[in-house]
């Protein structure tokens, strides 16, 4: 992890790129594909489209390509561009991210949910959905994704998780409130 911002490698997007979204995003994917980040094209995607104001939505970004790219969003895409050469995880540039319905907090140190982890929730649910009024413990709770993702599917469960990390214990007390479920969610710090 980057200790300060003038640690970043420099992206800046130079004319015609400058121009509208879509040589913006053209611009950023070859930035990335040189520099070998991974997943180049849907990283820039992602970024821009949080620095266009549309959220996380990539689909909508794709209906404004054409459109004027306003000097606000040039700069803010640039600089998380610079991030992403970094190497630092899109999640923790856009500071949150989409998991099984819930939009979570995501911040360094904690680890960021990996798709299959939407398969265990999918596989629970599966196995104990028909019984609302679970009891669930999660191990190793990092963001709180899996049990906080339960709870919004289980409206009578309640979780207990735990985690050897401080921050993570915030971290998931924080997106229990902002998803609200924190009446039914009770984060602990278990020192390894």
């Amino acid at each position: 992890h980057l200790s300060s911002a003038t640690e970043l490698p420099f992206f800046r997007l130079a004319p015609p790129a400058t121009a509208s979204p879509g040589a913006a995003l053209q611009s950023a994917v070859a930035a990335f594909a040189t520099a070998e980040v991974p997943e180049a094209e849907v990283s820039a995607q992602h970024l821009l489209a949080r620095a266009a104001g549309f959220g996380s939505s990539r689909n909508a970004l794709t209906t404004q390509l054409d459109a004027p790219l306003s000097e606000p969003v040039r700069s803010c895409f640039e600089q998380m561009c610079s991030q992403r050469l970094a190497r630092q995880p899109v999640q923790y540039i856009l500071g949150d991210w989409d998991f099984h319905e819930l939009t979570l907090q995501m911040r360094a140190p904690v680890l960021i949910p990996r798709p299959e982890t939407e398969q265990l929730v999918e596989m629970v649910l599966a196995a104990h959905g028909d019984n609302p009024a679970l009891r669930l413990l999660d191990v190793g709770c990092g963001s709180g994704a899996i049990g906080l993702a339960l709870l919004n599917k289980l409206p009578q469960a309640t979780c207990v998780a735990i985690d050897i990390r401080e921050a993570a214990v915030a971290l998931s007390s924080e997106n229990a409130a902002l998803v609200g479920v924190g009446g039914r969610y009770s984060a602990l710090h278990v020192p390894a």
